[in-house]
């Protein structure tokens, strides 16, 4: 793994927009860790029955626990949530519900990849996985986060933190642009106005 230090500008951002009660994110989650819930079940007795293989067991509980873990960020990251309710045990809990996500989807690619290794699998079935997962990173600590609204916007928590290592290469999927950078130089860029606060301190 490659050391680096390195800033998720706006990582974390928490918008608040009005739902209506019957079809919200979070009860949708919800409803998807009750199922995963019942095929753990299904599955559990098919394997000790003999029906099925161990592997289909596993891959059932990675399923309950990433539904787990999508209803937790969709309470915190995406959900309704005041950004005044947001207490840090709550932030602490979106984090590790993010990165176990991530070790589960390596776990996926890592198992994809011995298949093609020998020979099981075509390399075709790997790719999907690894577009999803382009790159991993290790985070260090919470650098800052503040509080910020736009006008005629709610307000939205900004959390910046330190990535201590990674693997892969970022890919822009969703900015006008992205580059590696001194620190020095990160006011010479035309940031979001919900940012400047951060760069003016880290530069």
């Amino acid at each position: 793994m490659r050391q680096f230090v390195a800033m998720f500008l706006s990582i974390g951002a928490l918008a608040i927009f009005g739902q209506t009660p019957e079809a919200t994110p979070e009860a949708t989650a919800n409803k998807q860790i009750n199922l995963a819930s019942q095929e753990l079940q299904k599955i559990t007795g098919l394997v000790q029955a003999g029906a099925l293989p161990r592997v289909d067991l596993e891959k059932a509980q990675q399923d309950l626990e990433d539904a787990q873990d999508e209803a937790i960020l969709e309470r915190t990251l995406y959900g309704d949530l005041a950004v005044s309710n947001l207490t840090d045990q709550l932030a602490d809990e979106m984090i590790a519900a993010a990165q176990r996500r991530v070790e589960r989807q390596q776990i996926q690619v890592d198992h994809a990849r011995k298949l093609v290794a020998d020979g099981i699998a075509p390399l075709s079935s790997v790719t999907p996985l690894e577009e999803e997962l382009a790159i991993r990173a290790r985070i260090d600590r919470e650098i800052t986060r503040y509080e910020y609204q736009y006008p005629g916007r709610s307000p939205i928590l900004l959390i910046f933190f330190r990535v201590a290592e990674f693997e892969g290469e970022p890919r822009n999927l969703d900015f006008e642009q992205i580059r590696w950078e001194s620190r020095e130089r990160l006011r010479d860029y035309d940031f979001l106005e919900g940012d400047a606060n951060f760069i003016r301190a880290y530069s």
